[in-house]
């Protein structure tokens, strides 16, 4: 699989990924999660910061917004989606462990992560999405 990254230089690199987020054997530990294949990401103001900022962030994938085609057939615990439906990735992933998470408002968690800032962003070919995240 290949991604752009923000390399030890400083310079954005397409690259083979070997990342353990696209490890297959992640399915079977995790039913909602699906391969989904990326058709679109869009660079933002975030990503743009982080690059050209004068300590980048080294061995990042940038691409804050993700959009793609679910690639693999879903298990039983995967209700709404199905092989081939169009998706949009949420840039964000919640602790679920915080009192706002744990009371139903995932908005105001306290550790919310941005994509291509606190985890590998979508400027790569596929990316293993968990359902809560995707959008059809």
């Amino acid at each position: 699989m290949k991604g752009w990254f923000i390399n030890n230089d400083g310079a954005l690199t397409l690259s083979d990924l070997n990342k353990s987020e696209t490890n297959s054997d992640a399915f079977s530990e995790n039913s909602t999660l699906v391969r989904v294949k990326i058709t679109k990401s869009i660079i933002g103001f975030d990503d743009v910061y982080l690059y050209a900022s004068e300590t980048p962030k080294i061995n990042t994938i940038l691409g804050s917004v993700g959009i793609g085609i679910i690639m693999n057939e879903v298990d039983d615990g995967v209700y709404s989606l199905e092989k081939g439906d169009r998706v949009f990735i949420t840039p964000y992933k919640t602790c679920n462990d915080c009192i706002p998470c744990r009371s139903g408002n995932k908005t105001g968690c306290a550790n919310l992560e941005v994509a291509g800032e606190d985890f590998d962003g979508y400027l790569r070919e596929f990316v293993d999405a968990d359902e809560s995240s995707l959008i059809t």
